[in-house]
C-alpha cells in the first residue's frame, strides 16, 4: 500500500518569512516602553525617594533614546544631560576646592561652612533603577508575543 500526500506549506512559509521582522518590531516597541518606564522611575527617585528635589534641574535633565541597529540589536539609553553634579550624586566622590583655598557653603539656616574637602555619598538614581531581571523577562515576553501564530 502506498499513500501520497500533498502538503500546502504556504502558511508555514509566510509565518517564518516575517518572523525576524515581527520579533524586531515587538522588541523595539517594548524597548520604547521600557525607556519611558525607566525615565519615570528615575524621576520618581529624584522626587524624594533617593534625592530631595530643590531646583528641579537634575529631574528635568533625565532623557532617553532607543537606538535601532537593525534586526539583531536594540539599545535603550537613559541619562542625565547638562547637569554637572549629576555624576557625583550617582557615584559619590570627593570634592576639593579648585579656584580657592576652601569650599564655601551657606546652609538653609544661614550658617556658613568652609571646608578643604567634602565627601559626597553615593545616591544612585540611575543605576539603581535598572532591574535587569524585569528587562530580561520583558524582552522574552516580546519574543513570545511576536512568535505567536
Amino acid at each position: 500500500m502506498r499513500a501520497t500526500f500533498k502538503v500546502d506549506d504556504t502558511a508555514v512559509r509566510a509565518y517564518f518569512s516575517n518572523l525576524d521582522k515581527r520579533i524586531h518590531e515587538e522588541v523595539l516597541r517594548n524597548a520604547n516602553q521600557l525607556k519611558e518606564d525607566l525615565i519615570q522611575l528615575v524621576q520618581t527617585k529624584l522626587s524624594g525617594q533617593v534625592l530631595q528635589q530643590r531646583s528641579g534641574r537634575l529631574y528635568g535633565s533625565i532623557e532617553g533614546d532607543v537606538y535601532d541597529a537593525g534586526t539583531r540589536r536594540v539599545t535603550v539609553e537613559v541619562r542625565s544631560r547638562g547637569v554637572v553634579y549629576a555624576r557625583i550624586q550617582e557615584y559619590g566622590g570627593d570634592v576639593y576646592p579648585v579656584n580657592a583655598t576652601y569650599l564655601h557653603f551657606v546652609l538653609e539656616d544661614g550658617r556658613e561652612i568652609f571646608s578643604k574637602h567634602v565627601r559626597v555619598p553615593e545616591r544612585s538614581y540611575l543605576r539603581s533603577s535598572l532591574d535587569r531581571e524585569k528587562i530580561r523577562e520583558e524582552m522574552k515576553r516580546a519574543v513570545r508575543e511576536a512568535t505567536r501564530p
